[in-house]
């Protein structure tokens, strides 16, 4: 028999155990009933899984909806990433240590008065990570969207996706087509969209966002006619606008070399596809990697042409002609037959310095001056000169990486997504443009975006916006005055374009709509208007993406950009 003691230590134990339990959210999805917690003021359900184990038979094939489950599903840990080769420092900061084939699952965030009946706004974001990295949490927990859900009141879906191989891998005669990452994407937002009123939103209003590679998802999901009638608005954040998706004879150089590094090349057709699905994760991780350094790899044609640069940055991509990307981007928009929504976009003030740094290292030396000129040829053949006289040599002996930084900024990311949005604005949807300017200190980028290269200290790299938008670096860093007032103003222009497809912030600062003037609003240490027309025409009449003419030049060796 108990004593008094422990009867009421096990009475208080129970009592507690009630109280939690009873406090804990539940909501029933349309696979079961899920269990998450109150996180940082706001409801998290995380790791909610929405399609079956990725692994064995189901490999390299196309998404399988999650079989219903009766009980209630405890959502309150975070679940695995997908299976990827990056490591866990440097660039590869933002790749799980927790990895599984049976990744495929969405974290929720809603306002903890969120009910059935709330009919809030709901956003659906897309990590970044080049397609080869990232999860739905990210680096620092920089995903945590509970600020973000409570402050601006919407529901915040943020689902995983298979990435590498795993999720791109092209081989026609075995029956794969690829793009099983933008599959995920499509059926995780199927999900959202019929559990959106469980969680508290509007299936009716739902806003695609991505960042990066999330960004050029939206692109693809825009430009694909199996995702039209699935949002009802668009955010691109740091969009690679001038990719050139391969289409399956192009992505042919990877596939095969990953074929050909896994020993399945040299059995029947009929054997090879068992052959691969029989891999552990480990050796698909292994096999991966050989195939993304290996020098037949680095380039569509690398015999004929250097002029696909983003193919370094971007190994296993979407492929286009297919069911899911029948068109390239840029002709999807420009032809009219892209989806038409409202949207936002836009950049941050260094995104190619980012780049730069990954691809110089610790170690490498620097480009001067001296060999600026060579830069430019490779990069822009016949418009090298025009190019060179927009953005003048820094000096035969100073460091020309601050100058290749604003051209790919400029080429890669800013003007080339400002044609699109113009298509979008010509097609007569509201539109609006932004520039991300605010620098970060050094502390703050080892702490809330510790994939940043050292170069990026004092600058606005690539990722940076991110927490920002989120309310996330609260996590890491304790903003200052000024970082609050920008972080409370961009939280507003994002939250109300969300809920209304309008960016309004209550500092009364119009963003104005986007236009032939390119107008957007600058954000940083001020928040104002700006025109970029004269930088973007010159662009245009250079041509996206960057253009190589065919030059002899040596193999790169084996640094994967990561965006």
């Amino acid at each position: 028999m108990l004593g008094k003691h422990a009867a009421r230590v096990l009475w208080l134990s129970t009592a507690l155990s009630w109280l939690a339990s009873a406090t804990q959210p539940v909501v029933t999805t349309s696979l079961g009933p899920v269990a998450g917690r109150i996180f940082n003021g706001a409801r998290a359900f995380f790791g909610i899984p929405f399609a079956e184990d990725t692994s064995g038979v189901r490999r390299f094939r196309p998404p399988v909806p999650r079989e219903p489950w009766s009980s209630t599903r405890q959502a309150v840990d975070f679940a695995p990433g997908c299976v990827q080769t990056g490591t866990q420092t440097g660039p590869g900061a933002d790749v799980p240590g927790n990895q599984s084939e049976d990744c495929l699952n969405i974290n929720v965030y809603s306002p903890i008065s969120a009910s059935e009946s709330s009919g809030l706004a709901v956003l659906f974001f897309l990590h970044g990570g080049g397609f080869i990295e990232g999860w739905n949490i990210g680096p620092q927990f920089v995903y945590d969207a509970s600020m973000l859900a409570k402050k601006e009141d919407m529901v915040v879906f943020l689902p995983n996706y298979r990435l590498e191989a795993l999720g791109f891998l092209n081989l026609p005669d075995l029956g794969l087509e690829g793009n099983n990452g933008v599959k995920d994407q499509r059926l995780a937002l199927l999900w959202a969209i019929k559990n959106a009123q469980a969680f508290g939103g509007d299936p009716a209003r739902i806003t695609l966002a991505g960042q990066s590679a999330g960004a050029m998802s939206v692109g693809i999901h825009m430009a694909s006619p199996a995702s039209h009638g699935l949002f009802q608005r668009a955010i691109m954040q740091s969009n690679v606008g001038g990719f050139k998706y391969p289409t399956q004879k192009e992505q042919l150089n990877i596939a095969n070399s990953f074929l050909e590094h896994t020993g399945c090349a040299a059995l029947q057709k009929d054997k090879m596809l068992l052959c691969l699905q029989s891999l552990t994760s480990d050796q698909v991780r292994e096999v991966t990697s050989k195939a993304e350094t290996d020098w037949r790899t680095l380039g569509r044609s690398v015999w004929e042409e250097w002029g696909q640069f983003l193919d370094l940055a971007i190994p296993w991509a979407p492929t286009v002609e297919t069911t899911d990307l029948p068109l390239q981007i840029q002709d999807a928009f420009a032809e009219g037959k892209a989806a038409r929504v409202p949207l936002l976009h836009g950049t941050n003030r260094d995104e190619g310095l980012t780049f730069i740094g990954y691809l110089l290292g610790a170690d490498a030396p620097d480009v001067t001056g001296l060999v600026y000129p060579i830069v430019m040829k490779y990069m822009f053949g016949d418009n090298a000169d025009k190019v060179q006289k927009r953005y003048p040599s820094p000096g035969l002996m100073k460091s020309a990486s601050p100058t290749i930084g604003d051209i790919v900024t400029d080429n890669w990311f800013k003007c080339a997504t400002q044609k699109l949005a113009l298509s979008n604005a010509k097609a007569g949807q509201a539109t609006y443009n932004y520039r991300y300017s605010y620098r970060n200190s050094a502390a703050e980028i080892k702490a809330f975006t510790p994939a940043l290269p050292a170069i990026c200290v004092n600058h606005t790299c690539h990722s940076a916006e991110i927490p920002v938008i989120f309310g996330s670096g609260h996590n890491a860093v304790e903003p200052n005055s000024r970082e609050k007032l920008l972080g409370h103003s961009m939280m507003s222009y994002w939250g109300s374009f969300i809920r209304g497809g309008t960016p309004v912030d209550v500092g009364g600062v119009e963003w104005p709509l986007f236009g032939e003037e390119r107008q957007g609003l600058l954000l940083g240490d001020t928040v104002k208007q700006e025109s970029e027309a004269d930088l973007c025409h010159f662009w245009d009449s250079i041509g996206y993406p960057l253009q190589a003419s065919k030059v002899s030049m040596s193999p790169m060796e084996d640094h994967v950009i990561h965006v």
